[in-house]
């Protein structure tokens, strides 16, 4: 919790010094229906409709280069997420902007929602060579009370694979040492069924070479900055699990 609130009064106070100068931030904790609520405003110059629904997604930033990641709402989100609560912002794009956080008591957070639909687990590999980005995908998966093993690159993966079987591949593309192309190719070779698993992570639609890679393949894509509920839809359709 330390983390998350570190991360949104960070973002709350960019804002408002880039905006004015500096600003006003207030912060507020209420119980509502057994949880506790925290909202956090700011008067800053608030956040646009467009921008609203991609704030938490992995990378997405409105800051200039070299003053931040892109992760720091993402990583809220997933913590946020593992503890069985809900994080969301709220602006008129205007005069400021609103995060609430909302988390269930301690020891029901494992629970999981009650307005979630009912999700068989799955045992699924994420393939990234990015860590923070990993670790995030890693939290999502895991609030659907998924097992997740992750690898750094595809001969991790490999590895992996000659002792388990996986209902679901995340593999990203681009990676030190073994790529996820070369890994796709080794694994199709070996086992088509498990290849046809695969949901490929890039950020690099726009290079020729991966979409000629990509465009005869039936497996799913998804681009980085990669969105929450992308992720949780591409993983429904690939095992058939809890989508109508």
């Amino acid at each position: 919790m330390t983390q998350v609130l570190l991360n949104i009064l960070s973002n709350a106070e960019h804002a408002c010094v880039g905006a004015h100068g500096r600003g006003h931030i207030s912060i507020s904790v209420q119980e509502t229906g057994g949880s506790t609520r925290i909202n956090i405003s700011d008067d800053g110059p608030g956040i646009s409709a467009e921008n609203l629904g991609k704030v938490f997604d992995p990378f997405f930033t409105t800051k200039e280069a070299g003053c931040g990641t892109g992760l720091g709402l993402s990583v809220s989100y997933g913590i946020i997420a593992q503890l069985g609560g809900s994080l969301w912002a709220e602006s008129d794009g205007v005069s400021g902007s609103t995060f609430q956080i909302e988390v269930p008591p301690s020891d029901s957070g494992a629970a999981g929602r009650p307005d979630e639909p009912a999700i068989s687990p799955l045992r699924l590999l994420v393939v990234d060579d990015e860590p923070d980005l990993r670790n995030i995908i890693v939290r999502l998966l895991e609030r659907r009370n998924h097992k997740v093993d992750v690898a750094g690159d595809g001969d991790e993966a490999w590895d992996r694979l000659q002792d388990q079987s996986y209902d679901c591949i995340m593999l990203d593309l681009r990676m030190a040492g073994t790529g996820g192309q070369e890994l796709f190719q080794r694994l199709n070779a070996a086992d088509p069924v498990m290849a046809g698993k695969i949901i490929f992570l890039t950020g690099d639609m726009a290079n020729s070479s991966t979409r000629s890679f990509l465009d005869p393949l039936a497996n799913l894509v998804l681009q980085k900055p990669i969105s929450i509920g992308d992720l949780e839809q591409a993983t429904a359709v690939v095992t058939g699990n809890g989508q109508k």
